[in-house]
């Protein structure tokens, strides 16, 4: 109780301007406080993928749900978005899943211990159809891309 006298003695001492700017002091802060709090909270996004096929936004968004990354989609959902402090990870998690385009140089991380020459050179074709597809389909003017590199079979006796 004695702190509570001693807060009325104090209030019951002020004059009235005291008072007024005591109470407006008091305000100023908690407003502030409010609206600090508010800002705070706010998660800035940044853009991840645009121009995605609609068929390949949710292969996507479960790749980057699957590494932990929130994840929200924007201009008619053809764009993917993630907290700004993790647009890096979640370019990872995205090309590391693949997330509906070819296979690029990690097809050769599941290589077989039987795998032939014949077998290694697929691979490699197919590795860089798979990148070569990826270079096209980052670039913003295109949406989609195809890549199919024809290897033409080596014949025994051909002129030079």
């Amino acid at each position: 109780m004695g702190r509570l006298r001693s807060a009325t003695d104090f209030w019951a001492g002020l004059a009235g301007p005291s008072r007024r700017l005591l109470i407006g002091a008091v305000v100023i802060f908690i407003v502030g406080l409010f609206l600090l709090m508010r800002v705070s909270g706010k998660v800035e996004y940044s853009t991840v993928a645009t121009n995605v096929p609609l068929n390949q936004v949710q292969a996507m968004q479960k790749e980057l749900d699957a590494a932990g990354i929130p994840n929200r989609t924007a201009n008619g959902a053809t764009a993917i978005e993630v907290p700004a402090g993790q647009v890096d990870q979640a370019r990872i998690a995205l090309v590391s899943g693949n997330s509906g385009t070819s296979p690029g140089w990690e097809i050769f991380d599941k290589s077989g211990f039987g795998d032939t020459d014949y077998t290694q050179q697929i691979k490699f074709v197919r590795a860089k159809e798979g990148e070569i597809e990826r270079a096209l389909t980052s670039m913003d003017q295109i949406e989609s891309a195809d890549v199919n590199i024809a290897v033409p079979a080596k014949q025994a006796f051909t002129s030079e």
